[in-house]
């Protein structure tokens, strides 16, 4: 009875067409400029290994959830609907706080092994493939680091993993950017209970 029982409570779903996935890269690219050159001075790249100039590294300065596009709106709802299957509800008892970063790979990257968050009002964390070719992330059972689950990235899927999943991904090949993204959700408790101002300053009501 006193054996580590885990479960892998995970969601996957297509959720953007080949056209919404070339626009969101254009965005993407042309906001990752910007977002480098003024918080050029924010350095933390969450454990990705990604790097200080990377725009993974200035996750905590921008949310995609409060940019205006269509695409946008529809990462809102498909991420709703998929919380809502995981909780197995059609209606929540709870509001949702999130955030939404992009990352920008390019040749020779790979995100290393790492996990969203693991304290006691963690909940949910996402991701969802705009541009890849040939790459897998990996989730880690956390009892046992040998006993892994490896997906293929697929243009347009967005999958919904416990925030506490340590996770990493292949390495990047090709010349064309490799670009997701990824996001971090909580309940209203997790929201009001959060000790980082980060998440008070850049979390934002989804439902």
């Amino acid at each position: 009875k006193f054996a580590p029982k885990w479960s892998h409570p995970m969601w996957h779903d297509m959720i953007y067409d080949e056209k919404e996935l070339e626009d969101i890269k254009k965005v993407i690219l042309v906001k990752e400029k910007e977002l480098l050159n003024y918080y050029s001075d924010v350095t933390n790249d969450g454990g990705t290994g990604l790097g200080p100039n990377s725009l993974t590294s200035k996750f905590s300065k921008f949310n995609i959830f409060r940019w205006k596009y269509d695409w946008v709106d529809k990462l809102r709802e498909s991420a709703l609907n998929g919380i809502h299957n995981l909780e197995g509800s059609e209606t929540l008892d709870h509001r949702i706080y999130a955030q939404c970063w992009a990352n920008v790979m390019r040749k020779g990257e790979k995100i290393r092994p790492h996990w969203h968050s693991s304290y006691e009002y963690s909940y949910l964390g996402a991701h969802v493939t705009i541009s890849a070719y040939q790459t897998r992330t990996t989730y880690e059972n956390p009892y046992n680091k040998f006993n892994i689950r490896s997906y293929e990235n697929v243009p347009g899927a967005l999958t919904i993993f416990p925030s506490y999943m340590v996770h990493w991904t292949d390495m990047h090949i090709e010349d064309s950017e490799r670009i997701t993204l990824a996001m971090d959700f909580l309940t209203e408790e997790g929201y009001n209970n959060a000790q980082d101002e980060n998440v008070k300053n850049n979390f934002c009501l989804i439902e």
